[in-house]
């Protein structure tokens, strides 16, 4: 849900200053967590926050400060997804003639984007909030041995059976 939170504030800072560098920096960003895969990420994070800066631990479990690198990195790419997504659906609900009649009529703009833009923009964005719970769980499914939790994930989730049985 964090990816799918911060996407959704970013693709709202990117749609409310459309042609500005705010803009630019959120579609930069998207741009990266679409391209980049999670494994190449993961490890770029590694080593910059655990090798260079020594900020974060490389791997490990149990404490908050070892989730933070495995969660930006398989979030990454949904944050893209999503700031994508919003930016354009709301940019597509604000030029609709509904909103320029609210904006004639001399609503204000805060309530604009509150009551009208939001809620017809976030209704395709919830077309794929089902997708992209399934994808959440297949990549770390996929990644978990990256992040080093895989003794944790593994023999909870699919403990191993050691006996063969056959029909």
């Amino acid at each position: 849900m964090f990816g799918v939170t911060t996407g959704i504030v970013l693709g709202i800072v990117a749609a409310l200053n459309k042609n500005k560098w705010p803009d630019y920096l959120v579609m930069f960003i998207a741009m990266l967590g679409i391209t980049i895969p999670v494994f190449v990420l993961a490890a770029m994070l590694q080593y910059l926050f655990s090798v260079k800066w020594q900020i974060l631990p490389t791997s490990g479990w149990g404490k908050p400060k070892h989730m933070i690198l495995p969660i930006i990195a398989m979030c990454f790419g949904s944050v893209a997804t999503y700031a994508r997504y919003l930016k354009a659906n709301m940019l597509d609900v604000m030029g609709q003639d509904y909103i320029l009649t609210a904006e004639a009529k001399g609503v204000s703009r805060f309530h604009i984007i509150k009551d009208h833009v939001l809620k017809n923009a976030f209704l395709p964005c919830i077309t794929i909030l089902g997708r992209t719970d399934f994808w959440y769980l297949h990549r770390l499914l996929r990644h978990r041995k990256r992040c080093s939790v895989s003794r944790v994930l593994g023999s909870t989730m699919f403990p191993r059976s050691t006996t063969v049985t056959t029909p």
